[in-house]
């Protein structure tokens, strides 16, 4: 029997939204707790210090994504932000499975993304 969690990185719209969506990601990421699931849950990555530039918190997102999880769970809204839709194709890449974060259901959703997003990371 493995002692390892599996680890489940939360991605949805934080940009524009009251407090930043925090309440959504808190809520989801309890949920999958609950479950037995390891979060990573970026409302709690980037501390209190929000004045960084969003390719700043995008980077360690998608490291996070890259080296620290197994699974990317998909809160609702995620096809409208950019930053989610980035870290989709990053978790795709990367042999990540997708998961609605709501329903806790393994999904394959259909994604764009531009040049232009991606030209936002600075990298």
């Amino acid at each position: 029997m493995s002692l390892t969690k599996t680890r489940i990185y939360l991605s949805g719209a934080m940009s524009g939204h009251k407090d930043w969506n925090y309440p959504a990601f808190h809520a989801a990421a309890q949920k999958w707790r609950d479950a037995g699931w390891a979060v990573q849950n970026p409302a709690e990555l980037g501390g209190e210090d929000l004045s960084s530039p969003w390719s700043d918190f995008m980077r360690v997102d998608l490291l996070v994504i890259m080296f620290c999880s197994d699974a990317i769970g998909l809160l609702p809204g995620w096809e409208r932000s950019k930053g989610a839709r980035i870290e989709l194709v990053v978790a795709r890449v990367f042999n990540k499975i997708v998961y609605c974060a709501e329903t806790m259901n393994i999904i394959t959703p259909r994604i764009s993304i531009s040049i232009s997003d991606c030209e936002a990371l600075e990298i």
